[in-house]
């Protein structure tokens, strides 16, 4: 087999790394769950690497080293351990990311305001009135974790959160 065709296999695998991250990356935020910076930066560079080495003439085996300096130096650029480079990167890749998930905004929007609106049901008849967006505010980040949690799990544990808040706006209130 020549170079030729070994740097052609090792691009279609950059390709294929880039595209599986990017995936990743939109399914996550999809599903409410927290992304990581490192694998947006990871997804960012596969893609940078793909597109170069395509446009370019430079020698496709050169991936067979940058495709684990990817992986290990996406975690130290997220970090921010290389002064003028990692904010650079950080701002495409943040830009990139925003370019992968485009319309999620609002959808998870909407699943956010079902689940406000469901918990604000669920303490009208135990308190009287109606939460406020700061009581419900509260009451989510009385969540362990709630920002690494996905819109499923703080539904599950959510119902626990609003008895627990007002049973102590009870105990206050007598």
């Amino acid at each position: 087999m020549s170079s030729d065709t070994i740097g052609w296999i090792v691009w279609w695998i950059n390709a294929y790394l880039a595209y599986n991250f990017a995936s990743g990356v939109r399914n996550w935020s999809k599903a409410g769950k927290r992304v990581t910076e490192a694998g947006v930066v990871q997804s960012f560079l596969f893609l940078l690497i793909a597109i170069v080495f395509l446009v370019t003439s430079w020698n496709k085996i050169n991936i067979i080293w940058l495709i684990p300096v990817v992986i290990v130096g996406g975690n130290f650029i997220a970090l921010g351990g290389i002064p003028i480079v990692s904010p650079l990167i950080m701002f495409c890749a943040t830009f990139y990311k925003s370019l992968l998930v485009g319309g999620l905004r609002e959808e998870l929007d909407k699943k956010s305001r079902e689940l406000f609106i469901a918990v604000k049901k669920r303490a009208i008849p135990q308190l009287g009135r109606e939460l406020s967006d700061a009581e419900l505010e509260f009451i989510l980040l009385s969540i362990p974790g709630y920002q690494s949690l996905d819109l499923y799990q703080i539904s599950q544990v959510l119902p626990r959160a609003v008895d627990k808040y007002l049973g102590e706006e009870k105990q206050s209130a007598t």
